[in-house]
């Protein structure tokens, strides 16, 4: 007999939510009593009738009461580990639904493990809850305290490199000599060779776009919008993208554009921008606040919303829900380019983890008082295991869609964050300034968990 093992990691906020999951064999229903758990099953040869074939299918469902709301399948072999035909192994291509109940989730291909030293399961994550598009809207109408309170006084669920989903300028600029030349210098040569998928493993740190994440509920947007890295620029001109080192992402103006239909389309939300360069792999690729400030009217220019925009800074935050939404200030910059970025965070050296225990540590050393230059909090969920080269090595050679070092570490590090945050985050923290939960691959379960702290923060 051989076999291959999945860890399962699911969320559900009520027990009209069930998942059910299944391997040749092993069914199984789960509702809020397997939240922040650990499960496996394993594909098993002596399961699959055909002696001749050691492929077997997992196969995953989200009911709300009793009722098939969606279904995602994937065929696995049992001799090999390998993913098959199905539904899940692309990484790019696990789009949430969103709606009443919002489901978010992934699969993340392990391969052997052997290379790289992480787990050799593959780990999938499914999360079910109520509809988020509207939460903050929602918790206002039914928390008076919170309405009336100072807007520090939310936590928001955040989106770190919100802007690395798009792979289209990597696409385009791997076309040209000179990026490949400075790419292999930044990332090594092998992820530069070796072409997307590899830098998709290294650098994209999101698999939705904008109007999604803004769906699924996320209200934070780390994004470093800067120009393309000297050796291509002449190519691509005076345009703004995400850059994560020197990897472009999706442009700043589409970015702008996105975030102010959605406000337009949901009136009782408010979105905080980050705007930075940190991590910018020259300073030639750092544009000044003329720039950030042109790409900002080029975006109202295109949108022309029918509703005044009253675009506010660190100082509206001290300002209630209640007033900065009758005053239509609902898009918020925390900073200026120039001035940078002014938070206390709780990011290290340590988050180069496989395991949770680092971030956890680094969350209970935060102090409540932060620094006097600080004017938000930021404490961030994902673990950068880009960082370890042996896994580095393993994400450029992978032939696998679905095998991206940050996506293998999510569930685990979702699974031991998000308790933490509900249980300590409003009691170690000051409710005087704004808290930000930042993570890869945005989900519905941290919008949860900033509602539930918001909420514990507000009775402070």
């Amino acid at each position: 007999m051989v076999a291959k093992g999945i860890d399962y990691y699911l969320y559900s906020d009520s027990e009209d939510l069930r998942i059910g999951l299944g391997v040749p064999n092993i069914p199984r229903s789960h509702g809020p009593e397997a939240n922040f758990k650990r499960n496996n099953f394993q594909v098993q040869s002596s399961n699959i009738p055909d002696p001749f074939n050691y492929t077997g299918r997992l196969e995953w469902v989200t009911l709300y009461r009793g009722q098939d709301m969606i279904r995602h399948w994937q065929n696995i072999s049992s001799l090999d580990g390998n993913l098959k035909t199905g539904t899940m192994h692309t990484m790019f291509k696990t789009p949430p639904r969103i709606g009443s109940p919002t489901v978010c989730w992934g699969l993340y291909d392990a391969g052997s493990g052997k290379v790289s030293g992480m787990t050799n399961q593959h780990q999938l994550y499914v999360y079910a809850t109520r509809d988020q598009r509207r939460w903050m809207g929602d918790l206002a109408k039914r928390n008076p305290r919170v309405a009336r309170g100072p807007f520090s006084r939310f936590a928001l669920p955040g989106s770190h490199d919100a802007g690395m989903f798009d792979m289209r300028a990597v696409r385009k600029v791997l076309h040209n000599p000179a990026f490949v030349i400075a790419l292999g210098a930044h990332m090594g040569v092998a992820a530069a060779l070796l072409g997307p998928r590899a830098i998709a493993n290294l650098a994209m740190t999101q698999k939705d776009d904008i109007r999604t994440q803004l769906d699924i509920g996320t209200r934070y947007f780390d994004f470093r919008p800067g120009w393309m890295h000297p050796a291509i620029r002449p190519f691509f001109g005076n345009t703004l993208y995400h850059q994560h080192g020197l990897v472009p992402g999706y442009p700043y103006v589409d970015f702008l554009v996105d975030v102010l239909r959605w406000l337009e389309a949901n009136p009782g939300e408010i979105v905080v921008v980050n705007p930075n360069t940190q991590g910018f792999a020259a300073d030639a690729m750092r544009p000044n606040d003329f720039f950030a400030r042109e790409a900002l009217t080029t975006a109202i220019a295109r949108v022309k919303p029918p509703w005044r925009i009253d675009v506010g800074m660190s100082t509206d935050l001290d300002r209630s829900y209640d007033a900065l939404i009758r005053d239509n200030t609902r898009l918020i910059f925390t900073n200026t380019i120039d001035n940078g970025s002014r938070f206390y965070n709780s990011w290290s050296g340590a988050y180069a983890t496989l395991r949770p225990a680092p971030i956890i540590k680094a969350f209970e050393g935060m102090k409540r008082d932060m620094p006097a230059n600080a004017n938000h909090v930021v404490m961030q969920m994902q673990a950068t295991a880009t960082k370890i080269g042996a896994v580095v090595a393993a994400s450029v050679v992978t032939t696998s869609d679905a095998s991206s070092p940050l996506l293998a570490t999510k569930a685990v590090m979702d699974a031991a964050t998000n308790p933490w945050l509900r249980e300590h985050a409003a009691k170690r923290l000051s409710p005087d300034h704004l808290l930000v939960f930042l993570n890869d691959f945005v989900d519905n379960c941290m919008v949860e968990t900033a509602i539930q702290v918001t909420e514990q923060r507000a009775r402070d």
